[in-house]
Parts: structure tokens; C-alpha cells; sequence
């Protein structure tokens, strides 16, 4: 599997969004136990998503939110 980045500029911020969210309902205590642990959890996958823009996921599907510079020049 090659580490070729598969996760676009809005699917980033998309995500960034998604980790702000869970991190305020954290920090502002409506979230406590299991549930907690298991957002934090995916809060931290997305964070590596965004800042790699690299999704497992994506390339087990052979899927892309990415456009190349080619594709935006047409």
C-alpha cells in the first residue's frame, strides 16, 4: 500500500471541523466514560487524516477526495 494522499482540501477542513467539535463537547464535559474515550479515539484518527492527507480507509477502497493540478486546469 503506497502512502499517496487521497484526502482534499475540503475533506480536510471537513474533518478539522468534525475534531473541533468533539474536543469543545469534551472540554465543556458532554462527554464522560466510554463514550469519551471512543470520539477522542476517532477525534485522533481524523486529526492524522487531516494532517497527512492520507486516509487508510480511502486507499483500501481505492478512493480520493483529492483533485491532481491536471484535473483543476481543465
Amino acid at each position: 500500500m503506497s502512502f499517496t494522499r487521497n484526502v482534499g482540501f475540503v475533506d480536510q477542513i471537513v474533518r478539522a471541523l468534525i475534531v473541533i467539535d468533539v474536543v469543545a463537547a469534551y472540554l465543556m464535559g458532554f462527554l464522560s466514560g466510554f463514550s469519551a474515550f471512543a470520539l477522542v479515539s476517532f477525534a485522533l484518527a481524523l486529526i492524522a487524516s487531516c494532517i497527512t492527507a492520507f486516509c487508510p480507509a480511502y486507499a483500501f477502497m481505492n478512493f480520493t477526495t483529492r483533485q491532481e493540478y491536471e484535473d483543476r486546469r481543465r
